[in-house]
């Protein structure tokens, strides 16, 4: 049974996308839909903006970072396998995404 949409915002993408949602499904389960629809976008960012990341990083070494801001304007992160639910049942409908890469690498001394 679909419930509603959430908004998903990337201001490092400047993207904003309205993705409906299931009882069942988790943050986890939304995110491979923005991994795969802004793919060459997030290589992109990634490729530009760190310097430490390997050369033919793909979509399995990036991770996506949630959060939304609570009614005190504080920020709240989300884990990617939290029932979209529990975050929806508190009045949010607006989550915040971020790329990033997953490690990079280290230099040994």
């Amino acid at each position: 049974m679909k419930k509603s949409r959430l908004t998903f915002v990337c201001t490092q993408l400047g993207v904003t996308d309205y993705l409906s949602w299931h009882n069942e499904n988790t943050f986890n389960d939304l995110i491979v839909n923005l991994k795969q629809k802004y793919e060459n976008q997030v290589l992109k960012y990634l490729r530009k903006n760190f310097q430490n990341i390997r050369e033919n990083i793909t979509l399995n070494e990036i991770t996506i970072k949630l959060h939304y801001f609570d009614k005190e304007g504080n920020i709240l992160s989300i884990g990617n396998f939290v029932p979209v639910i529990e975050i929806i049942s508190k009045g949010i409908n607006k989550i915040y995404w971020d790329p990033e890469p997953i490690g990079g690498i280290m230099y040994l001394t």
